[in-house]
């Protein structure tokens, strides 16, 4: 079975100053602390100045599950979307707005 995958694309807002780090840890600690996958970072489109951030594991619905709280406590900009992708690059995905 493919590894899943939980991406989390966030648009970028202009005015909006957000240490990535403070989502990153939080991110990581969860998704540790429940043995669900992993954070595997983040990265920063510099031409749009938007942030996706990438975690892997065997289920993307358990995954979404634990890391939605997280994102919810971010408070992160509108059109923030979570990308569930039940496989590897070209597999079904399903993706919704934060």
């Amino acid at each position: 079975m493919a590894e899943h995958a939980v991406l989390v694309r966030i648009p970028s807002a202009a005015g909006l100053s957000v240490d990535w780090d403070s989502i990153e840890a939080p991110l990581f600690k969860a998704i540790n602390a429940a043995g669900v996958g992993e954070l595997d970072g983040h990265e920063v489109n510099l031409q749009d100045g938007s942030v996706t951030f990438y975690m892997y594991g065997p289920d993307a619905d358990r995954l979404h599950e634990i890391v939605r709280p997280v994102l919810r406590d971010a408070e992160l900009p509108a059109g923030t979307t979570v990308v569930r992708r039940y496989g590897g690059p070209g597999a079904e995905q399903v993706a919704t707005e934060l």
